[in-house]
């Protein structure tokens, strides 16, 4: 079991309620919320005491979207949920049993780090000039290239033929119209698909193995293919899933690289410029669907005005509108499940199945509660991991299918960290930005999205294994006989 150390971590909790005590009269009926909040934030900072604890597990992918729910807590209470657009409950009844949910998912939290540390394996320290992942040999290096050529040449056919079916007469609009894509009418008769972009993962993913130090040739056409391949994945209008690429790249550079602090340091000077281009992203999409909708009804739009308002209104879009963990739906799925409707009994948990067997029975609670409570409401509310467990097994069963969660993120950890092979390096790389990270705000089919980010390449891959052990092997097997 990893040990960690309270007496620094009772010494932060002490200093920031000690500031909390100074503002009870900023938020005043709603202080209870934020005291809350600002406990949920302490609370996070435990695994950063415990024993030679890693950036990259799956305690952190976590605890990220918690912090983002203990920010939105404070905002919440601080602007009287004037501005939380899935509030059904009265102020009243928000004010009394919001700092009450804020609590159970601090209890949540600390059943999931129980699970977690005392399973973990304290890991090995390797040295900085030693990659995670080891290389490959030269003459596998040479095929993985030409493997990860025939992956870009797919993926280009795929977005070259979508390009021809909607835009054909001005393919840069195909890219700039993404907040709308959903609105687009074909030009060209033909299925619409964009399976073959998963090539582009591949691809990437391929060549960066293919070599072990960066050259200014290879930075080059890298980032080339790279910007390529994220703008075919924004033309979908997937804002999210085209940054979780990106997440996922930069954590596979990491166990690549031969000269990881240097690399972990660089990361963290341009993760505040990811963030900002992602949240822009955000904003350019709702300013695209507005333009797009005001050019239907023959209004005028001011481009850039409409931009800056959003930007001013920043805090209402990401926290008002549920883009972090839910705090107004989750009295919601309290009030309903146990309640109106009786528990699932985990029907929920095995969702993401759907994605891969046809006619699978699926049951989304997402889309229930939102056709239940919000009518009006276009898509899902989801629960986030916490409430979904509640309304799986109850309030008792949450918090001991959190030990059991923590406890299986504190395995998958210790397997790759002892094992480290390229297969699975991938598909921890995947789990962690598409599934524990989002995991708090979202709910459990969102596992297939994690699958089919890594089971392209894990194909692929296979593939290449069964290519190189008959035609790159075998004369050297030959030559040692």
């Amino acid at each position: 079991m990893n040990r960690v150390y309270p007496l620094s971590l009772f010494a932060l909790g002490l200093a920031m309620l000690f500031i909390m005590f100074f503002m009870s009269g900023v938020f005043g009926v709603l202080y209870d919320t934020a005291l809350a909040s600002f406990l949920l934030l302490i609370v996070l900072c435990i695994p950063l005491f415990a024993e030679n604890i890693k950036w990259y597990e799956p305690v952190f992918a976590v605890n990220a979207m918690f912090f983002l729910f203990g920010i939105s807590g404070t905002y919440l209470a601080y602007t009287g949920f004037s501005t939380a657009e899935h509030a059904v409950h009265d102020f009243s009844d928000l004010a009394r049993r919001a700092p009450l949910i804020i609590l159970y998912v601090v209890t949540w939290i600390l059943c999931f780090y129980i699970g977690y540390l005392f399973l973990r394996k304290d890991p090995v320290e390797l040295a900085n000039n030693d990659s995670l992942v080891p290389p490959v040999k030269e003459s596998q290096a040479v095929a993985m290239r030409i493997f990860s050529a025939l992956c870009f040449m797919v993926a280009f056919f795929n977005l070259a033929y979508n390009i021809w079916i909607f835009s054909p007469d001005s393919p840069i609009a195909y890219f700039t119209s993404f907040g709308v894509s959903r609105y687009r009418e074909q030009v060209n008769e033909g299925i619409y698909t964009t399976l073959g972009y998963n090539l582009f993962i591949v691809g990437l993913i391929f060549y960066r193995h293919s070599f072990l130090n960066w050259s200014w040739r290879r930075i080059l056409s890298f980032s080339v293919l790279l910007v390529l391949s994220l703008a075919a994945f924004l033309s979908r209008g997937q804002i999210f899933f085209t940054f979780s690429i990106v997440l996922f790249l930069l954590v596979l550079e990491y166990f690549f690289s031969r000269n990881r602090k240097a690399y972990f340091y660089w990361v963290m000077g341009i993760l505040p410029i990811l963030c900002v281009v992602v949240v822009s992203s955000y904003f350019f999409r709702l300013v695209s669907v507005e333009f797009f909708l005001a050019e239907k009804a023959g209004n005028d739009l001011d481009i850039m005005q409409s931009f800056f308002s959003k930007i001013s209104g920043f805090g209402a879009l990401i926290f008002g509108k549920g883009n972090v963990p839910n705090l107004p739906a989750m009295l919601v799925y309290e009030d309903h499940f146990g309640n109106i409707e009786s528990y699932l009994s985990g029907k929920s948990l095995v969702s993401w199945l759907s994605a891969f067997i046809p006619y699978f029975d699926a049951t989304y609670i997402g889309y229930g509660i939102s056709d239940t409570w919000y009518p009006n409401n276009v898509g899902g509310i989801p629960p986030g991991v916490v409430h979904e467990l509640l309304a799986n097994f109850g309030f008792l069963g949450g918090l001991l299918s959190a030990i059991v969660l923590g406890a299986i993120a504190a395995c998958l950890f210790n397997v790759f960290y002892e094992k480290r092979g390229f297969l699975l390096c991938v598909i921890y790389s995947a789990l962690l930005v598409r599934f524990w990270f989002i995991l708090p705000k979202v709910e459990f089919a969102v596992l297939s999205n994690a699958i089919w980010l890594f089971l392209p390449a894990s194909a692929v891959f296979l593939f290449f294994l069964g290519f190189s052990r008959v035609f790159l092997d075998r004369p050297m097997l030959q030559k040692n006989k």
